[in-house]
């Protein structure tokens, strides 16, 4: 059959011939186009039309590229439907390998080979990988967009996005660190987003310090707390998401006594954990508590501020380090003579901030603060070993005095894996925890925490065992951040 075949080739087709084998070819392409329509209209997920169109966009740079018109590429009409040109499939031959999983969605790949009558020496092979919607981040002008991959970020539910020079990035989703299905990025694309997402002022503060905190907004679909710094290899970037919606106490499962703190009227409240353990979502929780159920005056003093809260009882004045303030010492300095009733100082990060604090706090002020600590012991002794030895003694008695209660959060992935619950450590200031204080006694607060359920003290492994119970988080994630693990271990909790 081979051989006729090949005899016929040199002998030549005939016209009858050449025509049958176009109606073949049209026939074929005509059924290879609903195909590709009908993953769409199936509706399996719009994975399935991003990553098509992907393949499209990506053969469009490949003509740009070759110095050819992308003629052959349409993009989603308004109905949704992808707009597929016959004359695309005499150049690109496609394969689809794709399946449903029940949790992951739509997965699978899809291979482009350029046929013959495309190729100018080598023929291109892309393959496009669906999961979780990876591919949905394009190229735009061969530079890699900040709006998409922001977009992606939220839409994936990430709380971080990482970029960083020489590195693929990657997003933090329920505190696991996942790559991006993309190149490694540069420095130039580095310095190309932050020219997108910073003013003049900001990139001339950025060259004189080599890293900037900042918050940038995303029209229509959320914030991000950003902090642009130099490394080894160029750029990195940190994308922080900021939910748009503060969510209740209730909603965000803390202890119930969060909000009975919230309406103190003067003192200390210290609210501690690693970075990305919830800090400022449980401060927002709480001024937006205070905002609903009291009358008064609220300053912010935040770098940058993250939430944005509306008046509602409350006057709220919210003020960002570099916009608005050169310090947080300069602020706090100036907010004791504006009339607050309740102050939130973004974070203590030096002596003279904490010592203005501690003095709002003693004035009749309610100052809410965060420290990176693991838990109440550790908050205390760093905020007395900040000050010089003459001056811990002093410190000690004013602590003692102005200290309401210390809150040491942690974050753990929930059993589903569909989120992060926190579980806290909780220190309520009544007088054996202000006399310990005082002596220098410290490490005998463990005691006062676990006796002291009846005033809403708890330790960090009460609150992991509750959570246990309730089935809320996995025992082996329990484990490996409790103060006695051994007890999860041998099932004493």
């Amino acid at each position: 059959m081979l051989t006729k075949i090949k005899e016929r080739m040199e002998s030549g087709f005939t016209l009858v011939e050449v025509l049958i084998v176009v109606v073949i070819l049209g026939t074929l392409a005509a059924i290879t186009i609903p195909t590709y329509l009908k993953y769409v209209e199936r509706g399996y997920s719009s994975d399935a039309k991003v990553t098509i169109q992907a393949i499209l966009e990506a053969s469009e740079i490949y003509y740009q590229e070759s110095h050819k018109i992308a003629s052959d590429v349409e993009v989603l009409t308004e109905e949704g439907l992808l707009g597929l040109k016959r004359s695309i499939l005499t150049k690109w031959d496609f394969t689809l390998a794709l399946s449903e999983d029940p949790r992951e969605g739509l997965i699978g790949t899809i291979t482009a080979t350029s046929l013959p009558d495309m190729q100018s020496g080598e023929g291109k092979i892309l393959t496009y990988f669906l999961e979780r919607g990876k591919d949905t981040v394009r190229k735009k002008n061969n530079m890699i967009s900040v709006d998409e991959l922001l977009k992606y970020s939220l839409d994936s539910g990430a709380s971080d996005l990482h970029l960083s020079t020489g590195s693929i990035p990657m997003i933090r989703i329920n505190g696991e660190m996942k790559k991006l299905r993309m190149e490694v990025m540069n420095d130039e694309i580095l310095r190309h987003i932050l020219g997108e997402v910073t003013n003049p002022v900001q990139r001339e503060n950025f060259e004189k310090k080599l890293e900037i905190d900042f918050s940038v907004a995303l029209e229509g679909h959320g914030r991000f707390r950003v902090n642009y710094f130099n490394q080894i290899n160029g750029l990195a970037a940190v994308f922080r998401t900021i939910p748009s919606e503060v969510k209740t106490s209730e909603e965000l499962c803390l202890p119930p006594i969060i909000n009975q703190l919230a309406m103190m009227d003067m003192g200390l409240i210290l609210l501690t954990g690693p970075t990305g353990s919830g800090k400022s979502t449980t401060l927002a929780a709480m001024i937006d508590y205070i905002n609903e159920h009291r009358s008064c005056h609220i300053i912010t003093i935040e770098d940058p501020v993250e939430y944005y809260h509306t008046t509602n009882n409350c006057l709220i004045n919210q003020r960002e380090l570099g916009a608005s303030t050169h310090s947080f010492a300069n602020a706090l300095r100036s907010a004791l003579r504006e009339d607050p009733d309740v102050i939130l100082v973004g974070e203590m990060r030096d002596l003279e901030t904490i010592q203005l604090a501690l003095t709002a706090a003693e004035t009749g002020h309610l100052v809410m603060s965060t420290l990176h600590t693991n838990s109440a012991g550790k908050t205390i002794d760093r905020i007395i070993d900040v000050f010089p030895a003459s001056q811990k003694g002093q410190i000690r008695s004013m602590l003692s005095e102005s200290l309401e209660a210390i809150i040491a959060q942690r974050l753990l992935p929930t059993k589903d894996g569909k989120g992060r619950i926190p579980a806290c450590e909780v220190l309520v200031a009544n007088s054996a925890v202000r006399n310990l204080i005082r002596e220098d006694k410290i490490y005998q607060l463990p005691s006062l925490l676990q006796a002291g359920g009846t005033e809403g003290m708890q330790t960090l492994d009460q609150d992991l065992h509750r959570l246990l119970l309730q089935g809320k988080v996995d025992r082996m994630e329990v484990i490996q951040i409790a103060e006695n693990p051994e007890n999860f271990e041998k099932g004493v909790f």
